[in-house]
């Protein structure tokens, strides 16, 4: 699950970088950032729904608390910006689970923008976002046309790759070659265990529809009226008394 920022781990390095977080604080971020990227990279889209109501959270909280942390100047302003953030929060993340397929297209838009500026790197920074941007765009506008295939890819790779990056820290790798390497293989495997467990999710959801539709036939057949019953064959007719013959008195 991607958030805001980059990733968890950037934040925990941010926070590292300024003193204010401790090493063992940083590696705990850093294993939750992991645990959520492998949980996203081979079970995305079965969890698509809990992604996107958290993902509607912080970018809610994030729209509510920065212009409130900007603008008001006052000694109990963070608090007055905290719960304004959360009720934005609270109301981006309805809004997200409610209107299922502009959920989809915010997660998916947020997963590709995460995924693409993270290729360029703090020397390509505003070039990595613009870009990112436009790829989030369009990669969403797809997802809405090709849903679970989008899905799919979006989460197998970004997933994958935010996991090897935080291996990477987490192991001090060296280089990015090999947490590049690392990252697509995840990735790969990623995506092969989704779609796999997409068709079989597929499969049963069709047998189920089959089954209760062949449930609803038979029903349909017990409920309806017997047809009356056949009636008895008509009894033969009598046959006329032979004529008596000529000149003989009846």
């Amino acid at each position: 699950m991607p958030p805001l920022v980059q990733s968890a781990s950037d934040a925990a390095s941010l926070g590292a970088a300024l003193g204010q977080t401790s090493p063992s604080v940083t590696t705990a971020l850093l294993v939750l950032s992991a645990v959520f990227a492998l949980l996203n990279c081979f079970f995305g889209v079965q969890l698509k729904k809990i992604w996107i109501t958290v993902i509607g959270f912080l970018l809610g909280f994030l729209i509510g608390f920065a212009p409130c942390a900007l603008l008001i100047k006052a000694d109990f302003s963070p608090v007055i910006a905290a719960a304004v953030g959360l009720g934005v929060g609270v109301l981006i993340a309805l809004i997200a689970y409610r209107l299922y397929r502009f959920g989809v297209f915010l997660w998916v838009a947020l997963l590709t923008f995460g995924s693409v500026s993270a290729l360029f790197g703090d020397r390509f920074e505003w070039l990595g976002i613009v870009v990112g941007v436009v790829a989030g765009l369009v990669v969403g506008a797809l997802s809405l046309v090709f849903l679970r295939p989008v899905c799919i890819l979006s989460t197998g790779v970004s997933g994958g790759m935010l996991a090897a990056q935080n291996f990477a820290k987490l192991f001090s790798l060296p280089g990015r070659v090999l947490p590049y390497g690392i990252g697509a293989v995840l990735a790969v495997l990623g995506v092969a265990v989704q779609f796999t467990l997409s068709a079989a999710s597929h499969r049963k959801a069709q047998e189920a529809k089959a089954a209760k539709a062949a449930g609803t036939s038979a029903s349909l057949d017990d409920t309806s009226p017997a047809a009356p019953p056949a009636a008895p064959p008509a009894a033969p007719a009598e046959p006329d008394p032979p004529a008596a013959p000529d000149g003989e008195e009846k």
